[in-house]
């Protein structure tokens, strides 16, 4: 609705622009304001649009009586069209050879490997192979005639891999100090697990405990298969290996107590079964050039599995066996990496182990949210706010909402928001005290107009991908994709330097439609919706203040709301803003909405 009467807005400032005008897109007496071919197409798109009724008789009509656009209603993370225009920026783009390369070209390059490779076997055999590689345990799968990597304890391979998948850690700040939480793998992680079936109360478990762990090990078999060449007996085998070690630490974690200890590193370690937990914490704060001491933070959930989880390995250290599931657990989550051969094998283990909770049956039905669209599938998946979201909405707003687009609305925004004010203090309904407060609220909004400003500060976007490497388009995505997440990962542990950047507001980027949030009192249009609203000189700036301004007095009006919505305990709770006085006086006014015949002495009215 809010569009439509801006749209309403936008054609009356068109006639009223500059001289008298009798038609759309007709010059009058003074000349036509709107001269350029480009504004009288869309003026003549907007006239073909309007109905036949006069706006006093009925202004819905006049104004969308031959509408034929769609209307976007459901609002959501990220807008349709923005991310198909993002998708067909970086289709067409091109990078040039560099050893060093910025956010945006690993951002064309990671876009143009999903869509380019997407079924090429051979180029994912190699960058699966090339990431396994780096943590120099051997190919995969080992074989038990691999005598060199005999040598190695569970330590030092777990030392080469890092955490994951033997437990996990996070860091946030407490207090303004950051504090890192290792904890046990969440029960998610593990694909199959030994709970009693007592334990779950769905109808149906067994039988699906049995198919989960069927389509399990056909997973694991099928990637063998897709990656390298394995006898049936050595599929089966590994397969076999991987799902006995997976269950036995799934049944460690499911049975650790919750206990939860914090103080700084020195005293955890102390409290630890084996420092090499730490050891192991300590190779990705190497990776991220961080500094850790001895007075860092740390919390420890669930203490007893990580006791638990040391004697595991001490009396049941089968080295060929522990490496094939730790390389595995890599390679299933590259598998997450979308249109690759080694995603098509994820998703029907996927769509064989969805579960009805409510009926306890399995779904066999395909992936509701699968998009038959490569480019889609790709860009939506880099659009995840721990893959590549930051690159790409600096690259959209660089592309299609700059900064001198920024700048326009800013001025703009700048006679609204004075107007605004004016109509506050000179109404005649609201109290002088209401008046204040509300004059009050609106100097403190924080707007947000498009993106916030660091978002296409080049410097600061790309220091948040320099853990990624340069990656060529000719490889595959999933080479991509586990970069990605490792930089992700490492980013957090820069909350221990001067390096780390919060990206405050980043979300509002690409966000479908505008909103004001009550309890910061942000005001946020986003980019990718003003890029649709918004129009470049030489359109008329009139034509913008009947758009994009009419949506920004609408969101400010939040400020003046009767009922305000406060977070006194962190709970949204609704309170009436306005005095008594204000009440009753906007109550007797707004009785001219329903045609009364207290309307009929407007004078009464006035500034109402």
């Amino acid at each position: 609705m809010i569009f439509r009467i801006a749209l309403g807005i936008l054609c009356v400032t068109i006639c009223a622009s500059k001289g008298t005008r009798s038609h759309l897109g007709q010059a009058g007496s003074s000349g036509d304001a709107c001269e350029d071919k480009e504004c009288l197409e869309l003026v003549q798109e907007i006239e073909s649009q309007m109905g036949n009724a006069t706006p006093c008789d009925n202004f819905y009509q006049n104004v969308c009586g031959k509408w034929k656009g769609s209307l976007e209603l459901e609002k959501k993370r990220l807008k349709e069209k923005a991310v198909k225009d993002l998708a067909s920026l970086l289709e067409e783009a091109r990078v040039e050879p560099t050893p060093s390369p910025n956010a945006t070209d690993k951002l064309i390059n990671a876009f143009q490997s999903c869509t380019q490779q997407a079924k090429n076997v051979l180029i994912l055999r190699d960058s699966v192979k090339s990431v396994l590689q780096g943590y120099n345990l051997g190919q995969w799968p080992l074989q038990e005639s691999a005598i060199e990597q005999k040598e190695l304890t569970y330590k030092e391979i777990f030392q080469k891999v890092g955490p994951l998948p033997l437990f996990v850690y996070s860091v946030s700040r407490e207090n303004s100090k950051p504090i890192i939480t290792i904890s046990k793998p969440s029960d998610l992680y593990f694909y199959v697990s030994e709970i009693e079936n007592g334990d779950v109360d769905y109808p149906n478990y067994d039988e699906f405990d049995k198919k989960e762990e069927e389509a399990y090990r056909e997973f694991i078999s099928k990637t063998i298969s897709l990656l390298c060449n394995c006898t049936i007996h050595e599929k089966s085998k590994v397969a076999e290996d991987i799902i006995s070690l997976e269950k036995a630490l799934s049944k460690i974690a499911s049975a650790a107590g919750n206990e939860t200890k914090t103080g700084n590193l020195s005293y955890i370690t102390t409290l630890l079964p084996d420092k090499f937990f730490i050891q192991i914490l300590q190779r990705d704060v190497n990776l991220a050039n961080v500094s850790v001491g001895s007075e860092t933070q740390v919390e420890v959930k669930y203490l007893d599995y990580f006791k638990k989880v040391v004697w595991y390995f001490g009396n049941n250290t089968n080295t060929v066996q522990l490496i094939n599931y730790v390389l595995w657990t890599k390679i299933r989550d590259m598998a997450e990496a979308a249109a690759t051969p080694l995603n098509e094998l994820y998703l029907q283990y996927k769509r064989k182990t969805d579960i009805d909770i409510g009926t306890g049956s399995i779904q066999r039905s395909n992936d509701k949210n699968q998009n038959n669209d490569t480019k889609l599938l790709c860009m939506q998946q880099l659009l995840e706010s721990n893959i590549m979201y930051t690159a790409g909405a600096s690259y959209y707003s660089s592309e299609k909402f700059d900064n001198d687009s920024k700048a326009d609305v800013m001025k703009m925004l700048q006679f609204i928001n004075s107007t605004f004010r004016y109509v506050i203090r000179s109404n005649t309904w609201m109290s002088g005290g209401d008046k204040k407060k509300a004059i009050n609220r609106v100097n403190n909004v924080k707007f947000v107009i498009g993106y916030p400003d660091w978002i296409l500060d080049s410097a600061v976007v790309n220091s948040l991908y320099e853990y990624v490497p340069n990656i060529s388009a000719s490889r595959s995505f999933a080479e991509h994709y586990h970069w990605l997440q490792q930089n992700d990962r490492l980013q957090k542990l820069r909350v221990f330097n001067s390096s780390y950047f919060s990206k405050s507001d980043e979300e509002i980027t690409l966000r479908s439609h505008t909103y004001y949030e009550e309890k910061s009192d942000t005001l946020a249009y986003p980019a990718a919706a003003l890029a649709t609203h918004y129009r470049k000189p030489p359109i008329p700036r009139s034509m913008n203040f009947g758009t994009v301004g009419t949506i920004i007095v609408q969101l400010l009006s939040n400020a003046i709301d009767r009922f305000d919505d406060l977070f006194p305990n962190g709970t949204k709770t609704a309170v009436d803003y306005w005095s008594n006085e204000t009440t009753k006086n906007f109550c007797n006014n707004s009785m001219c909405l329903n045609n009364s015949k207290e309307c009929f002495d407007t004078c009464t009215f006035k500034n109402s």
